[in-house]
This record gives structure tokens, C-alpha cells and sequence, in this order.
């Protein structure tokens, strides 16, 4: 601890500690200006140390947010692939209704043509009987 004796200059104000150092401060003064000093290179520290730490946070958010962003970005491909093979499910089921359709359109004419037929048939075995009978009654 440097001790000051205050000598007489006037109104200088200098003062000489125990080393024989001239100083400008008396005693009260320079501890004082001392102790800021120590606090701020105290609070300098804190706010490096603030600074590096809101960085790192900084850091940590940005590239969470790209995760985030990268993966929001695959919920909607995934969201339009989705609705996508909705729509084409969709699609195929009229296509595949169009199709059943046509295929019932070909089976009602073709029932009608059979029973066309088997009318056609059940009238030319009775026109075989009716002909047959004939030429056993001639």
C-alpha cells in the first residue's frame, strides 16, 4: 500500500507517496481512482464475457433456425407430395369408375343380345317343330 504524504506545493496539489512518486491525487483520491479502475476492468470482463456468450447464443439460434427452416420445407414437400397422391388417387378412381362403367354398358347390350339370341333360337326351334310336325301330318 503506497502511503502519500501531502507536502505543501501550493495549489498544486501534488503529493509524493512513500516511493517518492509524484502524484497529482491526493491519497483518498488515487485509491479511489484506483478501485474504478479495478471495476472497470471488472465490468469490461463481464461484458466480453456477455458478448462472447450472446454470440454463442446467437449462433446456436441461427442455426436452429435453419434446421427448422430445412425441415419446414420438407413438411411442405411432403404436405404437396401428400395431396398430390390424393389427386392422383382421385384421378384413377374416375378412371377406374369411367372404366367400370363402359365395361357395365358392354355387358347390359351384351345381355340384350343374348336374350336377343335366345329369342331368336326358342322362335327357330319352334319353327323347326311346327315344320317337323307338318311333314309328319303330310
Amino acid at each position: 500500500e503506497n502511503k502519500f504524504r501531502q507536502e505543501d506545493m501550493g495549489d498544486s496539489g501534488i503529493s509524493y507517496d512513500d516511493y517518492h512518486k509524484a502524484r497529482v491525487l491526493d491519497s483518498v483520491k488515487f485509491k479511489d481512482s484506483e478501485a474504478l479502475h479495478r471495476e472497470c476492468i471488472h465490468f469490461n470482463t463481464k461484458v466480453k464475457n456477455f458478448e462472447e456468450l450472446t454470440t454463442k447464443i446467437i449462433t446456436v439460434m441461427e442455426t436452429k433456425a435453419k434446421l427448422i427452416e430445412e425441415e419446414k420445407l420438407k413438411a411442405i414437400g411432403h404436405r404437396i407430395q401428400a395431396e398430390r397422391q390424393s389427386e392422383l388417387r382421385k384421378i384413377k378412381q374416375k378412371e377406374l369408375q369411367a372404366l367400370v362403367a363402359e365395361k357395365q354398358r358392354e355387358l347390359d347390350r351384351y345381355i340384350v343380345e343374348y336374350e336377343s339370341l335366345q329369342r331368336m333360337e326358342q322362335q327357330q326351334k319352334m319353327l323347326l317343330d311346327k315344320l317337323s310336325n307338318n311333314e309328319v301330318l303330310n
